[in-house]
């Protein structure tokens, strides 16, 4: 796929990128795992390294998301899991409480929306929502502590509706999330 990943153009950026940019990057990544999610598929390691982003063209800033080689196939009642039982899997910047805690009832579309909510976080403040300590003590903390508010990395989004969303994104129980992508 042509372009480069999130994480290479934010490192680019020096860590962040201008609102209406990350913004507009946020909402394609948001309709592209929703296509996934209605076919049934979680994405379950959605992460900036698997966002490509086209750079030239009359396509500029066209997102697309890849790697689902840890999804899991939802259909009906039915949950077919292409990983073995009993892993955590996922990035430890951007993977849900519900992964981490291996509550399979749980993992489904939340946890690709409690991803995307710690992208917009980075996107938007230059870093993920933890970044303190060993990968085990950023996944205690993705479980246990609240992420600090955008606007302690963004004063121009206190007490906006994105700083609201993006923190209800990362709320540690899925049905406190917002219930789909196209919600978000």
């Amino acid at each position: 796929v042509e372009g480069v990943s999130l994480a290479k153009l934010l490192r680019k950026m020096g860590g962040s990128l201008p609102l209406n940019r990350g913004v507009r990057i946020a909402e394609q990544i948001a309709e592209a795992i929703q296509a996934a999610h209605e076919l049934g598929i979680v994405h379950r390691d959605l992460k900036p390294d698997n966002v490509m982003i086209l750079l030239e063209g009359r396509r500029r800033d066209h997102a697309k998301v890849l790697d689902f080689g840890i999804a899991q196939v939802q259909q009906g009642e039915d949950v077919e899991k292409l990983t073995r039982a009993g892993l955590v899997l996922g990035t430890p910047a951007y993977i849900s409480p519900e992964q981490i805690n291996n509550s399979a009832d749980e993992v489904g579309p939340a946890c690709d929306i409690y991803a995307l909510g710690a992208i917009l976080y980075e996107v938007l403040c230059g870093q993920p929502p933890f970044t303190e300590g060993s990968d085990f003590e950023v996944l205690s903390q993705h479980v246990f502590k609240s992420p600090e508010p955008v606007s302690k990395h963004r004063e121009d989004l206190a007490g906006s509706s994105l700083e609201a969303l993006v923190a209800q994104m990362l709320l540690k129980k899925p049905a406190e999330r917002p219930a789909t992508m196209d919600e978000v």
